[in-house]
């Protein structure tokens, strides 16, 4: 039995894009199919466009695929099907995904390459920039990393939350729309990823133009659909922002390892991690980096004394002091464990109330969270990863490492506690600095006190840690077999 005609219904921006990248073994390219008129009888690299009942007639065995992406195609998909124009298992319901469509991303050059238009410095050189002042639209991420990268370029913030007028943010002053054309030379970087297409509709209509290199990145179609340009390819954003913030991350970030981590496997982890959430590598298996013995890897186990102080950050129900215990054969000195959450606190206590008397008596437990200064602060409850935010339904106290254990031996840190580890650990440079412990630190985590930071921790955990003690001898590991990348660990090998 031969193989169907294909027929790709949809001549428009995606038409090549899906023509380029289509699997041939569902079938064979047909022709293209469209609603528009002005566009029947045109070609799209040699494939004709014909209207519906013609391209039927001249292929009877088909198959159709729909080209446009979300929300399109789902309109489309039901109105082949109501119209009776196809049947159920005449439509390939293969979906485009939102960030994906190009060639596979082989090495870190490669996707240095293809994430070159999104580097700040590219964006917003002075060339770029000349005579304008610059105001990037949308308190978000994406504004947060830019000012923190390169406020001093950056004139003001604009947002339409009123709640945030006349605020700043580091220096940065945030204003209302209306100001804008108020402002002479002003141009506008769109930050607010959700909302392209109806913030580039706003500055329209009060008269304050759009920076010309957000539109060598960015493409507003008529039918208000948001693109990005990914290897010269226009890509809807569609619903994944997420990964459109990480093409932001990534880019501005990845080669900076080079200066603080010590091995190629490690460089290879990073490389895998950012090329997955970068969206080049979609469904891209983790095995290839996984690594068992989490916080305890073959350079940890090499060091570890019969004298050890363990601190154990995020101790949640003791499952990490267990392994502890057992790859010490119970020979330590102290153990600290903290956990903030309390139902996680009542478990650990549990647990730990059945270790022996002589095992129990070196173990202290502190209900509390680890922070850059002491403070009541706040939490959103969940059993398996209770993270501080503003927002969170519950007070807890926060302290200080250097406070807590001042004076006192510390010789392993564990620390995963759900993005508070870039805060905790400048809580606890004093103790890092001059006793220099093993460290075991978790650096996958993509939110800090509940704002979205990507893929920033990969980076900035093991920098932070090497600013303090630059003879450590810096590892990432990975430690699951999925497609989310959790359980990341940032390891750090004093000097023996």
């Amino acid at each position: 039995m031969g193989k169907k005609n294909i027929i790709f219904y949809g001549a428009g921006h995606m038409a090549q894009s899906v023509l380029d990248n289509f699997d041939k073994s569902l079938g064979v390219p047909a022709c293209f199919c469209d609603s528009n008129p002005y566009k029947w009888h045109t070609k799209i690299m040699e494939l004709d466009v014909l209207p519906w009942d013609e391209a039927i007639k001249r292929y009877p065995d088909f198959l159709v695929y729909v080209t446009p992406l979300f929300p399109l195609k789902f309109q489309i998909i039901d109105e082949l099907k109501n119209s009776g124009k196809a049947t159920v298992n005449q439509i390939i319901a293969q979906e485009v995904n939102s960030l994906s469509g190009t060639e596979k991303i082989k090495n870190r050059d490669e996707l240095l390459t293809a994430l070159e238009p999104f580097k700040l410095h590219n964006l917003f050189s002075d060339e770029n920039i000349s005579g304008q002042r610059l105001c990037l639209f949308g308190f978000s991420a994406i504004s947060r990393f830019i000012v923190d990268s390169i406020g001093t370029k950056i004139y003001c913030i604009s947002d339409n939350s009123e709640n945030l007028w006349e605020t700043e943010y580091k220096g940065v002053r945030i204003i209302s729309p209306s100001e804008l054309s108020d402002i002479p030379d002003v141009s506008v970087f769109i930050t607010d990823f959700y909302s392209i297409p109806r913030i580039y509709e706003q500055m329209k209509k009060i008269g304050v133009p759009i920076i010309k290199s957000f539109s060598r990145i960015f493409s507003i179609e008529p039918n208000g659909v948001a693109l990005t340009l990914i290897k010269n390819n226009w890509i809807w954003i569609g619903s994944d922002i997420q990964s459109l913030f990480e093409l932001f991350f990534i880019a501005n970030k990845l080669g900076s390892e080079d200066v603080f981590i010590d091995d190629e496997e490690s460089r290879n982890v990073v490389f895998t991690i950012c090329n997955h959430f970068a969206g080049r590598v979609i469904e891209a298996p983790m095995i290839n980096i996984y690594m068992p013995n989490q916080y305890f890897i073959e350079e940890i186990l090499a060091a570890l004394a019969p004298d050890e102080c363990f601190v154990d950050a995020g101790a949640f129900d003791g499952d990490t002091i267990q392994n502890f215990i057992y790859r010490t054969k119970g020979k330590f000195e102290a153990i600290h464990a903290f956990e903030m959450d309390r139902d996680n606190f009542v478990l650990l206590e549990n647990n730990i109330n059945a270790f022996s008397n002589e095992i129990k008596s070196k173990i202290k437990l502190h209900n509390c969270g680890l922070w850059e200064q002491k403070q009541i602060s706040r939490y959103s409850s969940n059993r398996f990863g209770s993270m501080l935010t503003s927002d969170g339904d519950i007070e807890v106290y926060t302290e200080r490492l250097d406070d807590v254990l001042a004076g006192q031996r510390v010789t392993f840190i564990k620390m995963d506690i759900e993005g508070a580890e870039m805060s905790a650990l400048k809580g606890s440079a004093g103790i890092i600095t001059r006793q220099k412990p093993k460290l075991a630190i978790a650096c996958y985590h993509r939110t800090r006190g509940g704002d979205y930071t990507g893929s920033s921790d990969l980076f900035d955990i093991p920098a932070y840690i090497k600013s303090l003690v630059p003879e450590y001898k810096i590892l990432i590991r990975h430690h699951t077999i999925d497609k989310n990348c959790f359980e990341t660990v940032c390891y750090a090998i004093p000097p023996q």
